[in-house]
């Protein structure tokens, strides 16, 4: 997670599951950008992760190409939580060309509700 202010910017690494931070009222909507490497499928990512997003900011995941289905599948997730159209860009980093930045725009409010819970998730995903 990084905070800019000003010209200064302030990186924050946390060992903890997202979905705790974006119940904690310091990190909830807190951050201009918020990254994470493929650990989800991008609608469970969506959910856990873009509730510690600041308003328009972005959630940056990195992930693995092909992207269409993933995509399709994250619609509901994308709607529910207010974002922005998710845009696909390479990563462009050598070796891996068919890695690619998912960048999902933070929209309007999100519910407090969200994230839910993983046993929740689970039996109804978004």
């Amino acid at each position: 997670m990084i905070e800019a202010t000003g010209l200064a910017a302030r990186v924050h690494a946390e060992a903890a599951r997202a979905e705790a931070l974006a119940h904690h009222p310091a990190d909830r909507e807190a951050w201009p950008a918020v990254t994470a490497r493929a650990v989800a499928g991008l609608a469970e990512l969506v959910e856990v992760a873009l509730p510690l997003v600041a308003p328009g900011g972005v959630l940056i995941a990195w992930k693995r190409a092909p992207l269409d289905d993933e995509l399709a599948a994250a619609a509901p997730a994308l709607a529910a939580l207010g974002a922005g159209p998710a845009t696909v860009h390479e990563a462009g980093v050598p070796g891996l060309e068919a890695h690619r930045l998912v960048v999902v725009p933070r929209g309007g409010p999100i519910d407090p509700r969200f994230p839910r819970d993983p046993a929740e998730r689970r039996r109804h995903p978004l």
